[in-house]
């Protein structure tokens, strides 16, 4: 992925991050696009998910389950100047894990922001998944130890500046526990906003045709 430091007005646009070579599971933190700190980054047009450019052919996929995440992006800004974050695609993945991270960023993120000001999608949207069908990202864990949670759109509760998330679109996408316990489970929230002041116009969490766009469950089942 890329992962520049601190240079003013630096753009990021036009990639594809894609998996070229099966994920073994393993315990670590994956993703496509970090920045660590500086104003002003441009962040547009850039794919990230499946095994091809425009992350298009097989889902990124992990092959035996181990304790790793990932985070699409993974922002971290200063608050003069806002970042803008447009018309990026998140999607075309099955993610499979034994993570328990309930913790932000969670055990699967789109979009994660620990900080800074942010305009995501105001100048063009983002999407996370599809708005329409089923099962363009799944994620399933086999925790046992506590109930994991996967995000669209997330932020820190520590961070300062201010926030337009305006025209995204998160759908398509089923999150599962297939540990057979009662108290197993899998959570997911569309966004999740905790720091600044912000504006959050005009998104779209699920889908206007697509019947159980977004799914949650577990595998439990009770017999005798």
């Amino acid at each position: 992925g890329h992962d520049p430091v601190g240079e003013y007005q630096t753009e990021i646009s036009g990639n594809s991050i894609f998996q070229s070579t099966i994920v073994p599971g393993a315990s670590f933190t994956m993703g496509g696009i970090s920045i660590a700190t500086g104003n002003g980054y441009v962040i547009d047009g850039n794919f990230i998910g499946g095994s091809a450019p425009g992350a298009t052919g097989n889902p990124w996929t992990t092959s035996v389950p181990g304790a790793i995440r990932f985070v699409g992006m993974n922002l971290a800004s200063g608050v003069v100047t806002p970042t803008e974050v447009t018309n990026n695609y998140i999607g075309n993945f099955s993610w499979n894990a034994s993570s328990s991270a309930s913790a932000i960023p969670g055990l699967w993120a789109g979009i994660y922001l620990s900080g800074g000001s942010f305009n995501v999608g105001t100048h063009g949207g983002n999407q996370i998944g599809s708005d329409t069908g089923n099962d363009n990202i799944v994620v399933t864990t086999t925790s046992s130890s506590n109930v994991p949670t996967s995000f669209g759109i997330v932020t820190t509760t520590s961070g300062s500046g201010t926030l337009d998330i305006s025209n995204n679109r998160i759908g398509s996408i089923s999150v599962t526990n297939i540990y057979n316990m009662v108290s197993s489970g899998h959570r997911f929230t569309g966004m999740l906003l905790q720091y600044g002041g912000f504006n959050v116009r005009n998104n779209l969490i699920g889908s206007e045709i697509t019947p159980q766009s977004i799914r949650a469950s577990n595998s439990q089942s009770v017999g005798s």
